[in-house]
């Protein structure tokens, strides 16, 4: 991550939220942008936490997104509680035990058959340079 400096514009709003502490504050004639690797805007960077440094704000944006993953989780774990979890049925575990088995069966088949086709090619070149002598 970078900050990249701009010029404020007079359409920029009297207020504004920092990315890294989510305090409002008023944008001074610079604005501070958080930008990620590719140079995207994240968002603006006040000047209090542009003061406390790249370390500071790298720690406040990781727990921010920890706090984000921790609310999806949570998100899916109530999704998933509300529902009934269905089951595979002994059949279908049979079935699909099978298939995995077949499909193996039928991959190895083909390696075999690559391997001896290739046996086969060297064999004959081998032929082929005997015969010549």
């Amino acid at each position: 991550m970078k900050v990249q400096l701009e010029r404020r514009l007079t359409s920029c709003p009297s207020e504004i939220e920092c990315v890294v502490c989510r305090k409002r504050f008023e944008p001074q004639v610079l604005r501070s942008y958080l930008c990620n690797d590719q140079g995207l805007i994240q968002g603006d960077c006040c000047p209090k936490c542009l003061k406390l440094g790249s370390d500071y704000i790298l720690e406040k944006v990781s727990d921010q997104t920890k706090k984000i993953r921790e609310k999806l989780d949570s998100m899916f774990l109530e999704s998933v509680a509300e529902n009934k979890v269905k089951l595979p049925t002994i059949l279908q575990r049979l079935s699909k035990s099978l298939q995995v088995f077949l499909e193996e069966s039928y991959e190895l088949q083909i390696a075999k058959m690559a391997i001896y086709n290739g046996f086969n090619k060297q064999k004959t070149k081998l032929k082929i340079v005997f015969d010549r002598n």
